[in-house]
């Protein structure tokens, strides 16, 4: 009863559309219509929303019209991404897809291009038109097949189609379509003219995007991570794996899609993440060997992570570890997708992660001495160790790319490497 109801829903949804679009295209303008979103998926509306502002403020509709047809706003998609980055508006004629319009920002500008790209236009099709009964996406990764640098987060998203009443003979079927960020790099796209003079109105330079969103500080990042439920049962299961005393890295990581999954070990001092274009975070403990600090192959992992982020997202990856000595580490990256090494990673002096880590474990014993003599208690490992993971920092050629916070006695406090070259803790307000 479910699928017959949700199939005559959509039916009476779909009718009702293709009446909508004929007389939105005879009668009111389409382009300048106010947006709410009708899309079948989560979108980023707060970006649909200003570009459509912006689109509205320098385009020459009626040249529009002409030219390409009328912007559904409504039925944009921003494809997994919610950073104020990235959007596809489609573009009508005689009720029907024909082209799509694609919104890229980068700083404070959004440039308009040309997708004519025919599965996306299908399923942009389907998506307005047809008998939609499931739906879902998946966000992931697509590498440079010469480089293996991450050059675009794509997201594959899937619609099954259902049959009409007046379709007999009809079997459903599903339509997927994977749609990958632009990010710069090869050829670039052709730039769609709002305006109508000068082979594209200016759109080369872009044009000005309202309210650039500010990025979220490292104490607020670390402070809602704390809030993070899964975070919680996590840090808890990694001091109850500490205190019980089996011995051992144990390890989670926070996939993109799904619950936190427990990764394998390795050995004894080692946790095996698994595929870093899945993930948005990783958890894991050290060992009661006193290691109360991130190692190379910890911030190279950050690094993993951070390579299949989109554009906006590239701060949000972030490596997390529960010290043997009670203290809890998070780093971020805050570079730039021209910041990250190449893969395989090369930092400035050349050396793979083998070299540095067997540096990190070569040194560590002298950073864990008791450096700063006035110190006591814990104090004394962690900032020795402190010194340490920036010194690896410099050698992997990350030096100001990462951040670290220490969340410690419910407190949390931004780790600086002070002009002294000593590791000052300050408290996060």
């Amino acid at each position: 009863m479910l699928t017959v109801f949700m199939a005559l829903l959509w039916s009476c949804r779909s009718e009702d559309l293709l009446q909508e679009e004929s007389l939105s295209g005879t009668s009111a303008n389409l382009s300048s219509a106010k947006y709410a979103s009708r899309s079948l998926w989560k979108e980023d509306q707060v970006y649909i929303n200003k570009v459509q502002q912006v689109f509205l403020k320098i385009a020459n509709l009626e040249h529009v019209r002409t030219k390409y047809g009328e912007l559904n706003w409504d039925y944009a998609m921003s494809f997994g991404n919610f950073n104020e980055t990235y959007a596809l508006i489609p573009i009508i004629k005689d009720n029907k897809v024909v082209l799509l319009m694609e919104a890229v920002r980068t700083g404070n500008r959004v440039f308009f291009y040309e997708k004519d790209n025919k599965d996306l236009i299908e399923f942009f099709n389907l998506a307005l038109y047809s008998n939609v009964i499931k739906y879902d996406e998946e966000i992931n990764a697509k590498a440079n097949a010469v480089s293996k640098i991450s050059a675009f987060v794509c997201t594959t998203r899937w619609l099954t189609i259902g049959c009409f009443d007046n379709e007999p003979n009809c079997v459903p079927y599903t339509k997927a379509v994977t749609n990958c960020e632009f990010q710069g790099g090869g050829i670039p796209p052709k730039t769609f003219d709002p305006i109508g003079m000068d082979g594209g109105g200016g759109g080369n330079n872009g044009y000005e995007y309202p309210e650039i969103p500010e990025e979220e500080d490292p104490c607020a990042k670390t402070k809602n991570l704390l809030e993070n439920q899964d975070v919680e049962n996590i840090v808890n299961d990694l001091k109850n794996h500490l205190s019980s005393g089996e011995g051992g890295e144990k390890g989670w990581r926070l996939n993109k899609s799904g619950p936190p999954t427990e990764t394998t070990q390795n050995s004894g001092h080692s946790v095996n993440f698994g595929d870093p274009s899945t993930m948005n975070g990783g958890y894991h403990n050290h060992t009661g060997t006193g290691v109360n600090m991130f190692s190379a192959t910890d911030i190279a992992t950050l690094i993993e992570i951070v390579r299949y982020q989109s554009i906006g997202e590239v701060g949000n990856g972030y490596m997390g570890i529960i010290a043997p000595n009670g203290i809890h580490y998070v780093i971020y990256f805050n570079g730039t997708h021209e910041d990250i090494p190449a893969y395989p990673f090369t930092p400035k002096d050349k050396e793979d992660w083998n070299t540095l880590q067997a540096y990190w474990v070569d040194t560590l014993p002298a950073f864990q001495a008791n450096l700063y003599s006035s110190d006591s208690g814990n104090t004394i490992s962690s900032r020795g160790l402190e010194k340490l993971f920036f010194n690896t920092l410099d050698k992997m050629g990350l030096s100001n790319k990462i951040t670290l916070q220490k969340v410690e006695n419910n407190s949390v406090s931004t780790i600086n490497l002070e002009s002294n070259g000593v590791p000052q803790s300050n408290p996060c307000q």
